[in-house]
């Protein structure tokens, strides 16, 4: 039976997948966007240890500060990109045993999980 995931043993697998998220869901530069290179600055690879494997950042659109046609959403295109990808990575994670931490961004990153 495996063992609950923790920072500890990343469900089962002894591995963190660290997923840096550049997004910030009102569009501004660098706003929340710029969050995953400020925790990297402050030392949050070290602070989880050794089985925590920073993976590069999403890549994801320039901001844009505005509403989209139709749907109202700010920084749209950014945001449906940033679901896609984001879902990709953690799935990718989840599929090789091990456990994806992501850090950065909005609450707009729970729709990518």
């Amino acid at each position: 039976m495996r063992k609950p995931a923790t920072a500890g043993n990343a469900a089962g697998g002894g591995r963190l997948d660290l997923i840096g998220v550049p997004f910030d869901g009102m569009g501004r530069a660098p706003g929340q966007a710029g969050a995953p290179q400020e925790l990297r600055a402050a030392g949050l690879s070290a602070a989880l240890g050794p089985d925590a494997a920073a993976e590069p950042d999403l890549v994801l659109p320039g901001p844009v500060p505005q509403r989209a046609a139709g749907s109202g959403l700010l920084n749209e295109h950014a945001l449906l990109e940033m679901i896609g990808a984001l879902y990709g990575r953690v799935r990718a994670s989840l599929s090789a045993g091990r456990f994806p931490l992501v850090y950065g961004a909005d609450c707009a990153v729970l729709l990518g999980r």
